[in-house]
């Protein structure tokens, strides 16, 4: 702490200084920080795990913290012109995140995705008008910029959208800015990218500094082991050195490992992720209803937006006028009187590449693309599925080139267990599973119709059932007898490579047999399973194709 200059207290760090950038942009975005005070860094965590809540403005001080350290811990790495731009890109870096920050900014590039192209899509609008504002003033050409909106819409990206929102009221400032510092043009610029291009030193800095601070406040906050490094240990003279040497500094490393467990710990338990994807279905419904303003998502912090979509009373206390099937469900999903539980989670499976979050979902519950289907179907049939990209890309099994690595989970309501609509999803899924998937879905069925979650697996029925089906094709009259076991077993032999086993269009019938075995849980022998009728279909579907 300098002496010479005002402080605040801050529960990680102790001690911030308060910078003369940071008095003048605080005062310049003065609405914008006191909003950011009543939104919840953690989104829609703390209305799951309340001991998560704390502010946004928390973050953003810390975030500022560590670049002011950074910039102070290795003055030569660098250069001194890109101080100042630096610092004001994490001054202004949060300003524009939506109430329940990343689980709306989804919920709003959901909508903008519903249906087929619609240019009358509001959402759409209102995400493409920020994007190309902002790519504008760094140059970005055409091609450039429809790459970036393509991320954003297709959810790959979908954490940054709230920096093309930030930069848009950075850019409605500006001039004040400018005249205060006596900035150039090119300033400005600098600015924008350090904020959306990763190919950009400043965004990796910023990128940094950021996760430095929300992964030991989070685990603060959280309550579990927690990191306290000094910012001399991460930004020491000489330490840092080259950017994409960092990660091999330990302190690094820690950072890294920490963040992991709170992946798996926190942000990705099961909970927290069905909440979520109920909750951003439910808001994207509400987003391309006709009433809803757009600017309620700029203007809006947490606890105004949950009484806006729970209670249909805008700030103002007036009828919001929102569809009320929607906001009911809002309602009885922030009362906990909707409860999802895993049946089972795929960590690694592939689809084409150039598939799409949604382009999977879709394909997954059989539905055509419409403005609202991809949102209701989990409160009409009781099951919901969450499709992720991997945030770190299997390196044990990569995927086959033209294909790409998802997670996908299937939840089921408690109150509305339907069979036939799992075996549905099975059904879609068997196309891209291996061996280990269908362990997993079997395993998982087992538990959700097991009584007491404990199951036994005899796979002999099933065995029995697709060798009587092969045994029936030999006696047919497209095959002398053997002739087609042989043809099948040199098919087998004669590939090379795992890749090509999963990937090969002649061995079809292998993988068929695998899902039949292992999906087909109609000849499952369980201890105390409840079965339904009808769930002979998987097995009929494999004879059928054999």
């Amino acid at each position: 702490m300098n002496g010479k200059r005002d402080f605040r207290y801050d529960p990680l760090y102790r001690v911030i200084d308060l910078t003369e950038e940071i008095r003048f942009i605080e005062g310049t975005f003065k609405s914008l920080f006191d909003r950011l005070k009543g939104i919840n860094n953690l989104g829609i965590i703390p209305e799951i795990l309340e001991m998560a809540r704390y502010p946004k403005y928390e973050h953003h001080l810390g975030t500022v913290y560590q670049i002011n350290c950074l910039l102070e811990g290795d003055k030569e790495i660098i250069p001194e012109k890109y101080h100042l731009p630096l610092k004001l890109s994490a001054l202004v870096l949060h300003v524009g995140h939506l109430p329940f920050t990343y689980s709306t900014e989804r919920a709003l590039l959901l909508a903008s995705s519903l249906g087929a192209e619609d240019r009358d899509n509001k959402a759409k609008k209102y995400v493409q008008k920020s994007v190309e504002k902002t790519l504008q003033q760094v140059n970005f050409d055409k091609e450039e910029q429809q790459k970036h909106l393509e991320k954003l819409f297709s959810l790959e990206i979908y954490k940054s959208l709230y920096k093309y929102f930030s930069c848009q009221m950075f850019l409605k400032n500006w001039g004040n800015i400018q005249n205060e510092y006596r900035l150039k043009d090119d300033d400005k610029e600098t600015i924008i990218r350090n904020l959306i291009d990763p190919e950009n030193d400043g965004y990796r800095y910023l990128e940094l500094t950021n996760k430095v601070d929300f992964v030991q406040r989070d685990a603060l906050y959280f309550g579990t082991v927690r990191l306290d490094i000094s910012p001399k240990h991460l930004y020491g003279q000489g330490l840092l050195g080259d950017i994409t040497d960092f990660a091999s500094v330990d302190e690094a490393k820690l950072i890294e490992i920490n963040l992991d467990y709170l992946m798996e710990r926190f942000y990705d338990s099961d909970r927290i992720r069905w909440f979520s994807r109920l909750y951003e279905k439910i808001v994207a419904s509400l987003i391309i209803s006709s009433k809803f303003k757009m600017e309620w998502l700029e203007e809006l912090d947490d606890s105004q937006f949950k009484r806006l979509i729970t209670e249909n009373t805008t700030p103002d206390n007036k009828p919001a006028k929102l569809p009320i099937k929607w906001t009911k469900r809002a309602e009885d999903l922030f009362k906990d009187d909707i409860n999802f539980s895993l049946v089972f989670k795929l960590s690694d499976i592939s689809f084409e590449k150039q598939k799409k979050v949604i382009d999977v979902e879709y394909e997954l519950l059989r539905k055509g693309k419409s403005t609202r289907g991809l949102c209701t179907y989990p409160f009409e049939k009781g099951v919901l599925l969450d499709i992720d990209y991997l945030r770190k890309q299997s390196q044990k099994f990569p995927p086959y080139p033209n294909y790409r690595q998802f997670s996908v989970s299937v939840f089921q309501n408690d109150s509305q267990i339907d069979f036939i609509e799992l075996l549905k999803i099975i059904e879609q899924l068997s196309h891209h599973c291996s061996i280990n998937h269908i362990e997993n879905i079997r395993a998982g069925i087992c538990k959700q119709f097991s009584w007491t979650k404990s199951i036994r697996i005899d796979n002999k029925n099933v065995i029995d059932a697709i060798s009587d089906a092969i045994a029936n094709i030999e006696n047919g009259e497209d095959y002398d007898k053997g002739e087609f076991i042989t043809k099948f077993l040199n098919s087998i032999s004669s590939i090379k490579t795992f890749d090509d086993l999963w990937h090969n269009f002649e061995n079809q019938l292998f993988r068929l047999s695998l899902e039949g075995i292992s999906v087909n849980l109609s000849q499952i022998a369980t201890e105390h399973v409840v079965f339904r009728e009808g769930v002979n279909t998987t097995l009929s579907c494999i004879v059928i194709n054999i």
